[in-house]
């Protein structure tokens, strides 16, 4: 269900950013780190799971 939740609003966004992205360097640099956030995010999933 979390990766379902993840994989919409990456989409989602990716979307958008393509429709209405600016070339600014700082939105380029943040949406990094969004993406980085995303993943490291997912990949910590299983690990919750089983702590609760």
């Amino acid at each position: 269900m979390a990766m379902f939740a993840i994989n919409v609003a990456w989409i989602s966004f990716s979307w958008f950013a393509s429709a209405f992205a600016t070339d600014d360097w700082l939105y380029r640099v943040l949406t990094m780190f969004q993406m980085i956030g995303a993943v490291v995010f997912s990949l910590g999933l299983p690990a919750a799971a089983a702590a609760s």
